[in-house]
């Protein structure tokens, strides 16, 4: 038999086996189910408490935060989807309390689905004498400054700004981080500490239509500290000094578009500084309240 015919014939002997493999069926893609949270609630498995914040365990913030999840085929988190209701600066504890959870798998008609649900986390300190109560936001915003503005902008101290450098090279280690430190501006927010000292730092160079990235940093005789870097652009601010405050909240607008915006307010709360205000704004119309 010549090398052809052998080769020709083994094709032969061996084409079944590669069509069954190429016919092979996958497995079904799992179904994805909304499951009622009283319903999630009986499948839990393992249950972890939360590790309280110590700023919210000094002030005495307590309450139910409810977290979005979706629970795998395994019994496993999938995905956490954040915060629906509750203390949005609890969010965090919560999530990773809910992210240590196990479940009896979900079925439906007999097989695995996916369960997209929600647990409720709860915060309750043993002495519920002294509950938090934060003063209201400001109805409407007061003294909203743009970063654009010369007059707003103040002198970069050289401890400022070799902290500024170190944060941008850490955060990209092209040389675009020199270009906005280049164009880094740094806006002084007055507290009532002479001690400390509150600064918005902008990098210009990476502004886009929707504003500017932001940080709010403190420098005090322990040096420089990051407090706030939100994740949104930012095309203004204002800060609010409620009576008897010695740091002023400090709150940012979000751009969205011309004539839309969504106000995020954060606040020195039990010695850290937390998302505590949310609102929106639309024409110059809107509310700001607390997170919750």
């Amino acid at each position: 038999m010549s090398k052809l015919a052998i080769i020709l014939s083994l094709i032969l002997l061996a084409s079944p086996r590669v069509a069954a493999q190429q016919t092979k069926k996958l497995p079904p893609v799992p179904e994805f189910v909304n499951v009622p949270p009283e319903v999630a609630a009986t499948h839990i498995l393992k249950k972890v408490e939360p590790v309280y914040p110590a700023f919210a365990r000094a002030v005495g913030m307590q309450g139910v935060v409810r977290i979005g999840i979706a629970v795998g085929t395994g019994g496993h988190l999938n995905a956490t989807e954040g915060v629906i209701s509750g203390w949005v600066c609890l969010g965090r504890a919560a999530t990773n309390a809910v992210a240590q959870y196990r479940f009896r798998p979900f079925e439906k008609d007999g097989h695995p689905v996916v369960a997209e649900t929600s647990v409720d986390i709860v915060f309750k300190l043993p002495d519920s004498k002294n509950v938090f109560d934060p003063p209201p936001p400001p109805r409407r915003p007061e003294g909203v400054r743009g970063f654009e503005k010369a007059d707003s902008v103040t002198d970069i101290s050289p401890e400022l700004e070799k902290w500024v450098d170190s944060y941008l090279h850490a955060s990209d280690a092209s040389d675009f981080s020199q270009r906005a430190l280049d164009s880094a501006v740094a806006v002084e927010i007055p507290t009532k500490d002479p001690k400390v000292r509150l600064y918005i730092v902008s990098e210009q160079a990476t502004c886009g239509t929707g504003g500017c990235p932001i940080q709010l940093v403190e420098q005090s005789a322990r040096g420089v500290r990051l407090l706030v870097a939100p994740d949104e652009v930012a095309g203004a601010f204002y800060a609010h000094f409620h009576e008897g405050s010695v740091y002023p909240d400090v709150f940012i607008e979000h751009r969205n578009g011309m004539v839309d915006s969504e106000i995020t307010g954060y606040s020195e709360v039990g010695g850290e500084w937390v998302l505590l205000y949310c609102g929106k704004f639309s024409a110059g119309k809107g509310q700001v309240h607390v997170c919750r």
